[in-house]
C-alpha cells in the first residue's frame, strides 16, 4: 500500500470514482492534474477485486473496488 503522504484523501478518491463513472470524463489526477492509470486488480476473487488507480505524475494512488468494465485494463495474457 502507498505511504500515507502517497495517498489520495477520501475527497480526492470520491473525485476519482466520479470520473470513473462519468464515461467520457478525463481521468486526471486531483492533485497535480497528471494522467490516472487503473492497474490490474489486487486480492483474490473471495475478497474481491480492488484495483489501484495511481497518478503518473506525482505517484499518488488509492484503491477502488468499483471500476466499470470500459476503464479497467484488459487482464495480462489477453488480447486487447
Amino acid at each position: 500500500m502507498p505511504d500515507a503522504e502517497k495517498r489520495f484523501s477520501l475527497e480526492e478518491t470520491a473525485a476519482i470514482r466520479a470520473a470513473l463513472h462519468a464515461p467520457n470524463a478525463a481521468m486526471v489526477c486531483p492533485r497535480c492534474g497528471g494522467a490516472l492509470t487503473v492497474e490490474y486488480p489486487v486480492g483474490t476473487a473471495s475478497m474481491g477485486h480492488y484495483w489501484e488507480v495511481r497518478c503518473s505524475g506525482c505517484a499518488t494512488a488509492t484503491y477502488v473496488s468499483d471500476v466499470p468494465r470500459g476503464r479497467r485494463p484488459t487482464p495480462p495474457g489477453s488480447q486487447p
